[in-house]
């Protein structure tokens, strides 16, 4: 069902939603606002892959059938709207353009005037490389600090090596008092450039990868564990998440490799790789669907089978970091 973005921020807040400036909101019971209005209307909620129209919203969200939904959503999209939306989103040109080479090279000075503390967040990070393997990756990728944020900065470029967006990692960030909440908050551990579009982390090497189909590459969940990987000789990449989608214009990468995706221990991570079926609504396929027929081989890695072979015990959110760590120690 097609809106514009301000129609459906209007029609939820008509029902209750907290909309900020930025166009995100709580769609669940949480402290950091993961669902998103995209410009074309439709949403996106980062934090369980959920996206689609305001009716398989009130679908997902509300339990509505097929039918209520969509005629409560458009009851809600024809609505008057009543808020001056200018108020709420901030004009800003950081959504255009690349992020200046300058900025990046700034990052990396600072590093040296707390590389103390650089490199404490760089272990945290990386705990499954030694020391000279953890400077070698943070030198070939670019990560710097951020004194400010009190955050690694690295670069995340396109298929051309512009830099697209920042990923900001601190695995125990400082908590802060918000004002507009009225108590203490605690940010993610990854955040990115505000406003700008992802795109998946390391396909310089990818493009590289093509040259040599015979070897495996691991499409890891994110940008830690990819990191982890590379610095212990792993062929890999990573779309950014579990709820990442492969778009088109990337796809053609991946033609003719061997694929091995190494997604988290956790729903999150398998429904990224199978897909889900919402209340309501048709199945959305995972990243193991999207990828066959264009890769030479996709295989899945086998946690459960791993931990029987291997003799070590899964917990929820069990990463490819975790059983790195786990092998340093064998």
């Amino acid at each position: 069902m097609k809106s514009t973005r301000e129609e459906a921020a209007s029609a939820l807040i008509s029902l209750g939603y907290r909309v900020s400036r930025s166009w995100h909101f709580a769609a669940r019971d949480e402290r950091t606002p993961s669902a998103y209005i995209n410009p074309d209307g439709s949403i996106h909620d980062f934090g369980c892959g959920f996206h689609g129209d305001l009716a398989d919203f009130l679908g997902e969200y509300r339990g509505m059938s097929k039918k209520d939904s969509l005629d409560e959503a458009r009851r809600l999209l024809g609505l008057p709207i009543t808020i001056n939306f200018s108020d709420y989103e901030k004009p800003t040109d950081k959504k255009e353009g690349f992020i200046k080479e300058e900025w990046i090279k700034g990052f990396e000075r600072e590093r040296k005037g707390r590389y103390g503390r650089f490199l404490y967040l760089l272990n945290e990070a990386l705990p499954a490389l030694s020391r000279p393997q953890q400077v070698e990756i943070a030198k070939k990728y670019q990560i710097g600090y951020s004194e400010k944020a009190d955050r690694l900065i690295m670069p995340i470029r396109d298929e051309s090596g512009n830099a697209v967006t920042l990923w900001k990692y601190n695995k125990h960030p400082r908590e802060y008092f918000d004002q507009q909440k009225g108590e203490m908050v605690t940010p993610a551990k990854v955040k990115f450039t505000s406003g700008r579009d992802r795109c998946p982390f390391n396909l310089k090497d990818l493009k590289g990868y093509g040259e040599d189909k015979n070897g495996w590459v691991l499409l890891c969940e994110g940008e830690k564990d990819c990191l982890n990987a590379l610095g212990r000789g792993y062929r890999a990449v990573t779309l950014g998440s579990a709820s990442a989608k492969l778009d088109d214009e990337h796809l053609h990468l991946f033609e003719g490799l061997k694929i091995v995706i190494v997604y988290d221990y956790d729903k999150a991570g398998f429904e990224g790789v199978h897909g889900r079926q919402p209340k309501n609504g048709d199945f959305i396929p995972g990243i193991k669907a999207r990828l066959e027929g264009v890769a030479a081989e996709v295989k899945v890695w086998d946690w459960e089978l791993l931990a029987l072979q291997q003799g070590f015990e899964l917990q929820k959110g069990f990463d490819f970091t975790d059983w790195l760590c786990l092998q340093n120690e064998a």
